[in-house]
């Protein structure tokens, strides 16, 4: 019997938005750092790039989107709760050291992808 050179599999796409101010961008930097290893550590690895189009700014502020595919994290519901609250409290850290307006919200979403892999037959099994 052939195997299929077509695999999928089941996942979650977390898309996670955080705002900051241009003249933070240093320490907006260094947070992304901080988040980035709560990300690896937990769920293994994520995209973090600049939002475009509608939500590409909060009120004044640049707005930051960060994409993780979860496949198999256990409670990954609990885990994206704990990294937008780890967001929230790094942003509400930062505006208030600038005596500004505690940070009110993170933003995230949850969607469930199909991932499909594509082996190449033409290579071969022993490699």
């Amino acid at each position: 019997m052939k195997k299929t050179a077509l695999k999928k599999s089941m996942a979650t796409k977390y898309t996670v938005y955080f705002p900051f101010s241009k003249s933070d961008e240093d320490l907006a930097a260094e947070i992304k750092k901080k988040v980035m290893y709560f990300v690896k550590t937990v769920f293994g690895g994520a995209t973090v790039y600049p939002a475009q189009g509608a939500t590409g700014t909060w009120g004044e502020e640049s707005t930051s989107v960060l994409e993780i595919l979860v496949e198999d994290v256990e409670h990954k519901e609990t885990r994206i709760e704990q990294l937008a609250w780890l967001i929230l409290c790094y942003l509400d850290n930062l505006k208030t050291s600038k005596e500004k307006p505690q940070e009110k919200t993170v933003w995230f979403s949850e969607q469930q992808v199909t991932l499909y892999k594509l082996d190449n037959p033409d290579v071969s099994g022993g490699a």
